[in-house]
């Protein structure tokens, strides 16, 4: 039982508020009982259709996501995840109301929009995506290099051949990797 209450007195109408939980993939029902005829169910019928999010919605390689499913087939080890069409090899077990819980890490791959898809073999839930950007990461060693240190530059997220040149503050910095492969 998801609510009980009392029409009012003298009033022909009721308004119940109430959240969705957490279901399977299909039909599902929501049936209203009236004490006084409790054979008489008045009843709705609405198909829960599968979700994926991706917590955080933004990351640079190297980072980890949540991904989060619900809806899907219960008790099922037939979803699938692929990132921009490509298999991510996630173990996804669904629990007896179709969700999952996925940790993830972001690939070394170029900044910008990414897709995840959710698929269910032998199921067709229809596209079932959700995207997230990938922003590119510099790392600097040492962290706080003191004047006159020689420091290391790594960086991942930046488009393959691309040229890139280091500053700083505003000059360009001889010997700039253009030359270098950057990752």
């Amino acid at each position: 039982m998801i609510a009980q209450g009392e029409v009012p007195k003298l009033d022909t109408s009721l308004t119940a508020t109430f959240t969705i939980p957490e279901a399977h993939y299909g039909t599902n029902y929501v049936q209203l009982l009236r004490s006084y005829r409790p054979d008489t169910i008045y009843g709705f019928i609405f198909n829960v259709e599968p979700n994926i999010n991706v917590n955080p919605s933004s990351g640079s390689p190297g980072s980890k996501l949540t991904i989060k499913g619900t809806g899907f087939p219960a008790d099922s080890e037939d979803v699938s995840i692929s990132l921009d069409g490509k298999a991510t090899n996630l173990n996804i077990n669904t629990n007896d109301v179709g969700s999952f819980t996925a940790q993830f890490t972001v690939p070394d791959t170029i900044v910008g929009r990414h897709e995840f898809k959710a698929t269910v073999e032998n199921v067709s839930i229809g596209d079932v995506s959700t995207s997230f950007q990938v922003k590119p990461s510099i790392i600097m060693e040492p962290e706080h290099p003191e004047i006159g240190a020689e420091v290391i530059l790594t960086g991942s997220g930046f488009a393959a051949n691309s040229q890139v040149s280091i500053e700083y503050d505003d000059i360009t910095i001889p010997n700039s990797p253009p030359d270098k492969k950057l990752t």
